[in-house]
């Protein structure tokens, strides 16, 4: 209805309007978070800033408002108005502020980067960490890579200062995955002010440009505002509880979620635009009991019910003939031995279903069954070296009691030789006596 409208009204041809409708629906439904607002008006700005048309803002409202009217005709109102007033006002205040800064802002920081010697960059890196720990002490328990780790990650860091600047759209994907992950590792959100205020602080001790300060903090801003909203929204009790590896805490956790969601919230995580497995993760991070609590939930172990897909929506829906399926091991294993299932090979003797791939995809996070398989054979190691674990243990456990047995029997033999020869003497100096008292007669 809106590029309906736009081509009516004569702004067919305007290519800006197109990028603004596609943030459109991230920015009316976070309207009442100030930071992610701001956030997806900085990111729209960057695509903004890059057209080489003019950017006429005032009129993709009046676009909006008439394809809102036409959609809604009976129930639109005066308040209606006056919100979608209010909102595409506040979100012009912002662009028409800062859509001059992209383009003077990546220009200055790739300047000041690539004039940079390799002594000067090891010097930035260093001050970075320094102020860093300086600043946030308990940072030193999650940074505790190699030097050579450490660099990198400050060199990753610098490439995305550019490349949001280039690319924001692929920025935003990747930022989104390393948030994810983050989120598997535990890392609090409260580590990343103090980081960018060390990073824009070592900066300033290479140039006292007040230019590349500014578009540098703005920048390190933008990237860890996203980076802190996605792994604030993937933080969920069930993470928290897998990054403990206890089945008590998992349990905990999951208990509190409606019987419908159990299954979504232990295999499916969304934050933006990426999915994660809290299963798949579990298993890669050798969470294992974790995974044990998961694989053996009492409300997702219905699989045998009949040929239905557990991973479906979160639901037991069963298959389509039509879908291209691949074979999984239902969710009634026993322990983590007969967690999963690839081709004809299986960790363990348990009720087999045809799951459609697409369910598969989405929900366990992968793109291919290569990627698939691969993570299945990573799951089969950490589950067959955490099978061998508790063989050793039962194995040495037995070979203890074994030779205590031992140790107890040579001692039960040592006493017993020990008593007899002492009723051998007793009995031998009982026979001496009486014939003694014999001869005296």
């Amino acid at each position: 209805m809106f590029l309906f409208n736009a081509a009516v009204m004569g702004y067919g041809e305007s290519s800006w309007m197109k990028i603004v409708l596609d943030h459109l629906d991230a920015i009316a439904v976070n309207v009442a978070n100030t930071s992610r607002l701001q956030e997806e008006c900085f990111v729209l700005t960057i695509h903004l800033s890059k057209v080489k048309d003019s950017v006429n803002l005032p009129e993709f409202k009046a676009v909006m408002l008439a394809a809102l009217r036409s959609i809604v005709p009976d129930e639109w109102n005066m308040d209606h108005e006056m919100a979608w007033n209010w909102l595409w006002e506040s979100v012009e205040r912002i662009i028409s502020s800062t859509i001059s800064f992209p383009r003077a802002y990546e220009k200055t920081i790739r300047t000041f980067l690539f004039e940079q010697s390799e002594a000067n960059m090891n010097q930035l890196r260093a001050q970075t960490y320094s102020c860093f720990f300086q600043r946030c002490p308990s940072g030193q328990d999650h940074f505790k890579q190699s030097t050579t780790r450490l660099y990198f990650i400050l060199d990753r860091n610098y490439e995305m200062v550019l490349e949001i600047f280039e690319n924001p759209a692929k920025v935003v994907e990747d930022l989104s995955a390393l948030g994810l992950r983050h989120v598997g590792f535990g890392v609090p959100v409260e580590f990343f002010p103090p980081f960018v205020a060390s990073a824009v602080e070592a900066l300033n001790t290479l140039t006292t440009d007040e230019a590349i300060s500014q578009a540098f903090t703005w920048s390190e801003t933008l990237i860890s505002k996203i980076l802190m909203r996605v792994i604030l929204e993937g933080s969920t009790i069930v993470m928290k509880a897998i990054n403990l590896n206890e089945e008590a805490a998992l349990r905990k956790a999951i208990s509190v979620a409606p019987r419908g969601q159990r299954a979504q919230q232990l295999l499916n995580i969304t934050a933006g635009t990426q999915s994660f497995s809290p299963l798949f993760w579990a298993i890669d991070s050798g969470s294992l009991n974790s995974a044990k609590a998961i694989i053996q939930d009492p409300e997702r172990r219905e699989a045998k019910r009949g040929p239905y897909s557990v991973l479906a929506q979160g639901k037991w829906a069963p298959q389509s003939d039509g879908d291209q399926v691949y074979t999984a091991c239902a969710g009634a294993c026993d322990s983590p031995d007969n967690l999963l299932m690839t081709g004809e090979s299986c960790f363990g003797s348990c009720p087999k279903i045809e799951v459609p791939w697409s369910p598969v995809a989405k929900f366990f996070g992968v793109k291919s069954r290569d990627e698939f398989q691969r993570m299945i054979r990573n799951a089969g190691a950490n589950l067959e070296q955490y099978r061998q674990f508790q063989i050793s243990q039962s194995v040495i456990f037995l070979y203890l009691i074994m030779q205590w047995m031992v140790a107890f029997f040579e001692w039960a033999k040592a006493t017993a030789v020990v008593l007899g020869l002492v009723i051998f003497q007793t009995r031998m100096m009982s026979v001496n006596e009486i014939e003694m008292a014999v001869m005296i007669q």
